[in-house]
């Protein structure tokens, strides 16, 4: 049986996404300045109401941390990914998650990364947790094709951990560490594999792969809240390693200003920090 590849009859493969990870691993301290992410609070009418609408107490029982997120995950995989059409050129930004749900099962379309993290966030929040929504991309700035997740923050650890909702992961090391992105930045700059729980060996090998080409650079929305992706106003930060300099961009329109502040990497202020 041939091992899959996400490359087969392409010109690159998961090697060369893995040499310029490499050439690109090292990252500034490049400013004294923390840039704060903000969150929504737990009691905001909104989270009060999406607590009644989906019963998110019931979701999970005891006190224990992990344990509530990991039968949130369960519960999102299940409840958001069901089947349908790809969404590709489809928006539902200016939706709110409940009408993201209702219309894209109307419309016959599946939820794409973006709006599973999106939602699965969005619940974290109402669920009381520092939760925030980041997307993974690829060097190649020609390419679009990312990868949305949710980071969150656990107490009981001190620090931050990756729930990937659409592909169904938590991720850890090889002593059963839960990481975050940029331990598995690192960890897959140093050569060593994920480690991955799924009884589908395809899957896993495509995760593997996947990541080699989709945690070169984050970009994480400064305001985390019920609201993120439709407000009009929209800012993010997007985290470039040492040596790849973008510069900062505005873009607007009639109905929105989208601001993207170009910062390179600081673990103290992204992954230390509370």
């Amino acid at each position: 049986m041939n091992k899959f590849d996400m490359y087969e009859g392409m010109a690159v493969s998961s090697s060369d996404d893995l040499y310029f990870l490499k050439m690109f691993s090292d990252y500034d301290r490049c400013t004294d300045e923390p840039l704060k992410i903000l969150y929504e609070d737990v009691n905001s009418f909104y989270f009060k109401e999406l607590r009644k609408i989906l019963n998110i107490e019931v979701l999970y029982d005891g006190e224990d941390e992990l344990k509530k997120v990991s039968q949130l995950k369960r519960w999102a995989v299940d409840y958001l990914g069901f089947k349908g059409k790809e969404l590709a050129s489809r928006r539902y930004d200016k939706l709110d998650c409940i009408e993201i749900i209702s219309i894209a099962k109307s419309e016959g379309y599946a939820l794409n990364c973006r709006y599973i993290s999106l939602i699965f966030t969005i619940i974290l929040l109402a669920a009381g947790f520092k939760a925030r929504l980041v997307s993974c991309m690829s060097m190649d700035l020609r390419d679009n094709e990312c990868h949305w997740v949710t980071e969150v923050y656990i107490q009981k650890l001190k620090k931050w951990i990756v729930v990937d909702v659409p592909l169904d992961f938590f991720y850890f090391d090889q002593r059963g560490n839960l990481l975050n992105l940029i331990e598995m930045r690192r960890l897959i700059i140093s050569g060593k594999e994920l480690k991955l729980f799924s009884t589908n060996s395809e899957h896993i090998m495509f995760a593997q792969q996947y990541w080699k080409k989709n945690i070169f650079r984050f970009k994480f929305i400064l305001e985390n809240k019920h609201d993120m992706l439709s407000s009009n106003k929209r800012d993010f930060i997007v985290l470039n390693p040492k040596g790849f300099k973008m510069e900062d961009k505005i873009i607007k329109s009639s109905k929105n200003v989208i601001t993207s502040i170009h910062y390179c990497y600081n673990d103290k202020y992204f992954w230390e920090d509370i």
